[in-house]
């Protein structure tokens, strides 16, 4: 945990990933600013969709590459349910095309997937904004 700085109390976190691990992970790192972490990852268009009906997220996590979900179709979603939460883009390579993918669209930051502290840092910035 940070010291000095105050927690996040709760934060709901929907993760569009195709790995289990790296949302485990992801979320092992939140910990250390948000109280009571509550996620939940999807992996699909069909399961994006159930998810968005059936709770209101405080941010969402994108993968920026999908095998079964194309990043275009998954902000196209969120785009057309006028969905204001959040959305933070994350990648495992730092690949240029990959960060203008992501930047174009309705996306708060990119991250690097394996830049811990930039990462947090950028979502406890994000969480409290909507405090």
């Amino acid at each position: 945990m940070r010291r000095g700085l105050k927690l996040i109390k709760k934060a709901k976190i929907l993760f569009i990933d195709d790995s289990e691990n790296d949302v485990i992970l992801l979320s092992y790192s939140l910990k250390e600013i948000i109280q009571n972490l509550e996620s939940h990852r999807v992996d699909d268009l069909e399961s994006l969709k159930k998810q968005l009906k059936k709770e209101i997220w405080d941010l969402i996590i994108i993968d920026n590459i999908l095998p079964t979900l194309s990043l275009d179709k998954a902000i196209g979603l969120l785009k057309e349910r006028k969905i204001k939460t959040p959305i933070v883009c994350v990648s495992g390579v730092d690949f240029p095309e990959s960060k203008k993918l992501c930047t174009d669209k309705i996306v708060e930051a990119f991250v690097l997937k394996d830049e811990r502290e930039k990462f947090v840092s950028t979502i406890e910035k994000i969480l409290k904004q909507k405090e």
